[in-house]
């Protein structure tokens, strides 16, 4: 792909060299745009992906994070990210491991990302696997956490329940509202307004929630 100045160029040397196909500096300048051309292309094909990129920066730091609870705390991001990026296989492991990890973090009461974010991942797998019914038991057991700093101030997941709103499953994600405004009280207004929008047969605009 060329930009727009390099292609009236191409464009022009191609007329020129029509005229006089023996032109050598002529066919000098069409051959330095080809390699141009041929190393951005190149460029573009070996550019990581965003999401795949910070899954294994994610993972460099669990390499690198020595404290065990450290290590515990991180998972819930990894599985995160690991969904993201479509790494399913990471994503279920990590997800387990951050429930695994649930009762060794309840002695420092930092539990509630590890049970909110790894119930999100393994219900969204779920509901990927036509497994309906866990994805449901997912869903509840990811509201029932007790929430941490970081839900407390900007939400809950909200990934999961529009999975379940688009699969037609409003009455389970009510229930799952209630149970996000035991600790997400800074939400009550939006909980409120996106159980209204359920009620309707609608599915609210979740916005930056459905990255948490």
């Amino acid at each position: 792909m060329l930009n727009s100045d390099q292609q009236v160029a191409e464009d022009l040397l191609n007329m020129c060299r029509a005229v006089d196909p023996k032109h050598s500096q002529c066919a000098k300048l069409l051959g330095t745009i080809s390699s141009l051309r041929a190393a951005r292309e190149r460029t573009q094909e070996k550019a990581p992906d965003p999401k795949a990129k910070a899954l294994a920066d994610l993972e460099r730091t669990y390499e690198l994070t020595q404290g065990k609870t450290e290590k515990q705390l991180l998972l819930a991001e990894l599985c995160k990210a690991a969904f993201a990026a479509g790494d399913y296989d990471k994503a279920e492991s990590y997800a387990n491991q951050a429930l695994e990890a649930v009762d060794d973090l309840k002695q420092n009461n930092v539990h509630g990302d590890a049970l909110h974010h790894g119930h999100s991942t393994l219900g969204r797998i779920a509901i990927m696997n036509g497994q309906l019914t866990r994805a449901k038991e997912h869903l509840i057991e990811a509201g029932k956490t007790p929430g941490s700093p970081a839900l407390e101030s900007f939400g809950p997941n909200m990934s999961l329940a529009k999975d379940m709103l688009e699969a037609g499953e409003s009455r389970i994600v009510l229930e799952y509202f209630q149970l996000c405004g035991e600790f997400w009280k800074y939400g009550e207004q939006r909980l409120a307004t996106w159980s209204e929008v359920v009620k309707e047969g609608g599915i609210p605009d979740f916005g930056s929630t459905l990255d948490n």
